[in-house]
């Protein structure tokens, strides 16, 4: 219920956060005493550093965090995975591979899972995944680590989380932060995560545009992600751009009934339909890149931002609009995009988002010349140099356990 409620432009940060408390307040234990920790209290030695996660295969998550764990500076740290996959794969072995310690918790209930974290003496336990399938978040109810830290782009509400770790802009400027967030916002001077294109990638092809002779406006994600506010606001996009055209590619649409229905939602939101191209998902391709040859603009959802997408669309040549709203995760596209220097693609408001896509496609030299030199944008982005990311997040880590230590 939380995840989607990410969806829903009425759950902005404080009534998110709201039912996010309410639900740890419902559902996790209480703590009968505080934890004692047998953990050395020295700033400089190395940390033990804990990862879980049920997303450690084939799933956008190595995408965004695989470079980084292949690049933190093992004299500094050792990183323990703690594995909730119930189905490994070949993603799931590279992993295994990068760990230092690998433990597979998959099944075990939070208690359990809590008691091993402890055995192992980890300083800083890291949640990758947030509110996500089989992801075993209840664990850090039972306070396992001395630090503990979300990467995910929403407040858990879960008080005994100590930190989130973000991009520079993850909330807008002068947001109350303890109306967002239950936990205290670290931002990292760069990219907060470690981008890792797709294996084999292409050149990147001229604009479709330019063979078409009308724009093509695009989304990859999953449904829910499209609102009837941004089904709105395409509609919007659309009726201004003459002739344009709208390519959504998601899981489910192969299915004519999840289509239709689909479809039946786009026209009561003013889009001509016979103007809109659905397409669903190869189930063997986490990632179908292929799509891409046909986008001239991205349209990122909102208000939650789909931040592996849009960094797909940048790395084939296609430019994205977003609307940054105020909790971080509505400001991940506008993280993306400032990383390879293309924020004034980011609005503020509907209105923007609507006038910066139609504005964006009136220009098809201007937007033939973004297609061309994109990748070279983004190889020289702060996402790309992976051992600079990972040098941040080590500072963080220890940051953050310097002050555990003067406690």
């Amino acid at each position: 219920m939380l995840a989607a409620l990410l969806y829903l432009p009425q759950f902005d940060g404080p009534e998110y956060l709201k039912q996010a408390r309410q639900w740890a307040r419902s559902h996790l234990p209480p703590m009968p005493f505080p934890p004692r920790f047998a953990n050395t209290r020295s700033t400089d030695r190395r940390l033990r550093i804990g990862w879980i996660s049920p997303d450690f295969r084939d799933h956008p998550l190595y995408a965004r965090l695989m470079g980084l764990a292949r690049n933190h500076d093992r004299n500094g740290i050792e990183l323990f995975l703690y594995s909730a996959v119930t189905r490994h794969d070949d993603t799931t072995r590279q992993w295994q591979i990068v760990a230092d310690s690998w433990r597979d918790v998959a099944g075990q209930d939070a208690e359990r899972i809590a008691e091993r974290i402890r055995k192992d003496k980890i300083d800083i336990l890291v949640d990758l995944s947030g509110f996500t399938r089989d992801h075993p978040i209840e664990v850090f109810a039972y306070r396992p680590a001395p630090l503990q830290v979300t990467l995910y782009h929403a407040s858990t509400g879960i008080s005994q989380i100590d930190h989130m770790f973000g991009h520079v802009d993850m909330t807008a400027a002068g947001a109350a932060e303890n109306r967002i967030c239950s936990e205290t916002l670290h931002r990292l001077p760069h990219a907060a995560f470690a981008y890792t294109p797709p294996e084999n990638s292409k050149a990147t092809g001229p604009l479709p545009a330019l063979l078409n002779g009308y724009l093509t406006f695009g989304f990859v994600g999953t449904l829910p992600r499209i609102g009837d506010t941004v089904l709105n606001s395409w509609a919007r996009i659309m009726n201004k751009a003459a002739h344009s055209r709208l390519i959504i590619q998601a899981d489910g649409l192969h299915d004519d009934f999840v289509r239709q229905n689909f479809l039946d939602r786009a026209r009561q939101a003013g889009l001509h339909i016979d103007r809109v191209t659905c397409q669903g998902v190869d189930p063997d391709k986490i990632r179908n890149t292929a799509i891409y040859d046909q986008i001239d603009i991205g349209l990122d959802p909102f208000p939650a931002n789909n931040i592996m997408a849009g960094c797909d669309m940048l790395w084939h040549g296609v430019p994205f609009v977003t609307l940054a709203g105020t909790m971080p995760s509505a400001r991940c596209g506008l993280g993306v995009l400032s990383d390879v220097g293309l924020d004034a693609l980011a609005a503020e408001t509907r209105n923007g988002y609507v006038e910066k896509a139609v504005l964006l496609g009136r220009d098809i030299d201007a937007l033939s010349m973004i297609r061309r030199t994109l990748r070279d944008r983004v190889l020289k982005a702060s996402m790309m140099n992976h051992r600079l990311i990972a040098a941040d997040f080590e500072e963080a880590y220890r940051d953050i356990w310097r002050l555990w230590c003067a406690q």
